[in-house]
């Protein structure tokens, strides 16, 4: 759970004395309901159930327009992070710190270590497409991820190679030839993995002279054939 650190003189700051009850109720809601850079992902419903108010938001953002950037998704605190992290500058590697530059990077946001300032020129709007991109990203990698998993190929048992031999009339080469393919790995002679072992043994194992031998027909000693 992160914790956040609120000024003791923002009760003398003639910016926060200005606004009305319901807007510093807001905006130390704000301030606490943000993410550990100070961003806010934009929620009305959520912060009317939190607060059990009605807010007024155009004049929300009337008020706070000199704190705050807004957007359609995102509102970000300007001054938070050098509000909260002074020392973030001298000390890089501390844990949090660490975990503040991650959600930086994360964020696509300009950020200025030696100011602790975020450069705000471009709006955060692109932060959405970007954000954006990055899932489709995301989606696109799983989706070849299973897709490699659907190529990749997984050996059959025994059981199931003996048994298309046999059902093709070749099952007296069954034993050789898994032999031989588990011991390659289920590689060909030019040391490619084998894509479709049922393709492989029509190609290589399925001739003519591995075919299986026929029982000859003869008639027992005891039947006497028709005249």
């Amino acid at each position: 759970m992160s914790k956040r650190f609120i000024d003791d003189k923002i009760w003398s700051d003639p910016w926060f004395q200005e606004l009305d009850p319901l807007l510093k109720l807001f905006w130390i809601y704000l301030f606490s309901i943000c993410d550990i850079i100070g961003i806010w992902e934009y929620n009305p419903k959520r912060a009317e159930f939190d607060l059990c108010k009605k807010l007024p938001w155009e004049e929300i953002q009337k008020k706070l327009d000199e704190k705050v950037l807004f957007t359609d998704r995102f509102w970000i605190i300007k001054t938070f992070i050098r509000q909260q992290y002074p020392k973030l500058a001298d000390c890089p590697n501390a844990p949090l710190h660490i975990s503040v530059m991650k959600q930086i990077n994360k964020m696509c946001l300009n950020f200025d270590l030696n100011s602790l300032s975020i450069d705000y020129s471009n709006p955060i709007d692109r932060v959405q497409v970007i954000v954006k991109e990055k899932v489709k990203e995301k989606v696109k990698e799983e989706e070849e991820v299973i897709e490699k998993d659907k190529k990749k190929f997984i050996p059959p048992s025994f059981e199931e190679f003996r048994a298309y031999c046999v059902e093709n009339g070749f099952g007296e080469i069954a034993d050789r030839a898994f032999k031989g393919y588990e011991a390659g790995g289920w590689r060909d002679s030019q040391g490619k993995q084998i894509k479709s072992w049922k393709q492989k043994l029509q190609h290589v194992w399925f001739r003519e002279e591995n075919k299986d031998k026929k029982t000859e027909e003869f008639f027992p000693a005891w039947k006497v054939p028709m005249k």
